[in-house]
């Protein structure tokens, strides 16, 4: 068994595969639940974003978007690169001290 399609852990090893297909330094990856019906006990609505540094980190988080399908769609990708985003920013800010 490989565990839940959607759960932050298969977003980590989908960013984990695409990172390693591609021979990019940072990759991300989404998976979720957009409906009609919930999926393996998760919500319509559940996302779950992973992403993958060049250092190996991985990192990841889990939230719930509101709407119907097409706009879950669109605010998943506004979502998972506001996470990225933020990641940078948080990564920028240690490296300062």
């Amino acid at each position: 068994d490989r565990g839940p399609v959607v759960s932050e852990s298969a977003a980590v090893q989908m960013a984990h595969g695409a990172r390693r297909v591609l021979a990019s330094d940072v990759a991300i990856a989404v998976t979720g639940v957009a409906g009609p019906d919930e999926q393996d006990g998760m919500p319509v609505g559940t996302l779950c974003i992973g992403v993958v540094r060049a250092d190996g980190s991985a990192h990841a988080t889990t939230t719930t978007l509101p709407g119907v399908r097409d706009q879950m769609r669109q605010m998943s990708v506004i979502t998972a690169l506001d996470f990225l985003l933020r990641l940078r920013e948080e990564g920028q800010h240690n490296e300062r001290g």
